[in-house]
């Protein structure tokens, strides 16, 4: 089992999927990656460039969810005291449109649990 935890901009985007009726696609997503990281479908695509080490999954056509993947978890660890294989960081969920925006974001992200 995975740690999931959520950048700021994760919490807002969620607001933004609940409003254009995705809320429930974004939950189902979620517990996906709570069980297994990599099962598929839905599809999975490992991201490219500036979002390099990133992930992301379609919730539509038009939205994603882009989350990291951090697998060692000795090395941090979670608030609860459990131990999970390692920890998953939901950065947002985004569409074309502000894809430029997660981009310029990605910098200031950091890669632990905190966040």
């Amino acid at each position: 089992m995975w740690y999931l935890f959520y950048t700021k901009q994760a919490l807002k985007d969620k607001d933004s999927l609940i409003a254009v009726g995705l809320g429930e696609k974004g939950k189902t997503l979620i517990e996906i990656l709570k069980k297994d990281l990599f099962v598929t479908p839905p599809r999975f695509e490992k991201l490219v460039g500036v979002l390099s080490g990133a992930y992301s999954r379609r919730t539509n056509i038009q939205h994603r969810l882009i989350y990291m993947v951090i697998p060692d978890a000795d090395k941090e660890s979670a608030p609860d005291g459990k131990h999970y294989e390692g920890f998953i960081k939901i950065l947002g969920c985004t569409n074309i449109i502000n894809q430029n925006r997660l981009r310029g974001k990605l910098a200031s992200w950091s890669v632990g649990p905190t966040g």
